[in-house]
């Protein structure tokens, strides 16, 4: 028992380093995007902190913000489907729209997240962080 005890003290430590280090790395990131997106504003005419949103996880909503939430989704179940019914019999309103229009482009959507752990470990390695600038409050594609 006098070894288990010392086994669990480097474990614990050993999580805890692990853990700080990640966070470390999260605030860096953090600190390196804010920076970014400052600089962004500064030179855009057409982006403003004003339009800017912020996608929440659903256990960080309020109770407000939860009801409002299902009761969006609530009103795309009961508008009906814009889309055309004989090419997409399926479509019956609004929420089965955005199904629908995932399903149709799965494949361009989702092929270039295949290979997401190659850049997982050093998230700034990848190319999305490249520095490349792109307006994307003005892309209308």
């Amino acid at each position: 028992m006098i070894l288990f005890f010392p086994t669990i003290q480097l474990l614990l430590l050993t999580f805890i380093q692990v853990q700080t280090t990640f966070a470390d790395a999260v605030g860096d990131l953090q600190t390196k995007g804010r920076a970014a997106l400052d600089a962004q504003l500064a030179k855009s005419t057409t982006c403003t902190s004003g339009k800017l949103m912020v996608r929440k996880e659903w256990g960080d909503l309020s109770s407000a913000e939860r009801k409002a939430y299902i009761a969006a989704v609530q009103c795309l179940m009961t508008s009906p489907s814009k889309l055309p019914a004989g090419q997409f019999p399926g479509a019956h309103n609004r929420y089965e729209d955005f199904v629908v229009t995932h399903m149709q482009q799965t494949l361009n959507i989702h092929a270039t997240y295949w290979d997401w752990g190659r850049w997982a470990a050093n998230p700034e390695a990848s190319p999305i962080f490249d520095g490349y600038e792109w307006e994307w409050a003005e892309d209308k594609s």
